[in-house]
C-alpha cells in the first residue's frame, strides 16, 4: 500500500505543480479542451476552474478508496488484494498525472507533441517514485546479511 501511497503523492504533486502553473498562466474565462477524440480533435471545452481541479480530484478519490479497500476484508485477504492491485493502482496514477499534465500544456499553447512529451514525464516520474518506494519497502523486508 506504501508503493501506491508514494505514486499518488507523485501523482498529485504533478498535477498540482501544473495546476498552480494553469492558475498563473490562464485567464479566468478560458476554455481549456478536456477531452479528445481518438483522432486528437478536441470533442470537449471546460472551464479553467473544471480543467485545474478535476483530474486531480478524481486521482485523490480513486486513491482513497484503493488505500481503504484492503481493510474491507480479513487481513491476510487484504494484503492479497492490495498486492494484486497494486500495478493499477501505479498505472492509474501515472495516467492521471500524465492526462492532467497534457491538459494542462495543451492549453498554454505548448502544442500536441510538446504536452505529450511532458504527459510522458510526469508518467515517468510517477512510476519511478513508486518503484523507488518498492525498492526501499523490499529492502526493509529483507533480514539481516548473512
Amino acid at each position: 500500500m506504501r508503493t501506491g501511497l508514494a505514486a499518488t503523492i507523485a501523482a498529485l504533486a504533478i498535477m498540482v505543480g501544473a495546476s498552480l502553473l494553469g492558475l498563473a498562466e490562464l485567464p479566468a474565462d478560458a476554455h481549456v479542451a478536456v477531452r479528445w477524440s481518438l483522432s486528437g480533435a478536441v470533442s470537449r471545452f471546460g472551464t479553467r476552474t473544471e480543467a485545474l481541479l478535476a483530474i486531480p480530484l478524481a486521482a485523490t478519490v480513486l486513491a482513497a478508496l484503493l488505500a481503504l479497500a484492503p481493510r474491507l476484508g480479513s487481513r491476510e485477504a487484504g494484503r492479497a488484494a492490495a498486492l494484486r492491485y497494486l500495478p493499477a493502482w501505479i498505472a492509474a496514477m501515472a495516467i492521471l498525472a500524465a492526462l492532467h499534465a497534457f491538459t494542462i500544456g495543451f492549453a498554454l499553447g505548448e502544442g500536441f507533441a510538446r504536452s505529450a512529451l511532458v504527459a510522458v514525464i510526469a508518467a515517468l516520474i510517477v512510476g519511478a517514485s513508486a518503484l523507488a518506494a518498492s525498492g526501499r519497502l523490499a529492502a526493509g523486508r529483507r533480514g539481516p546479511a548473512s
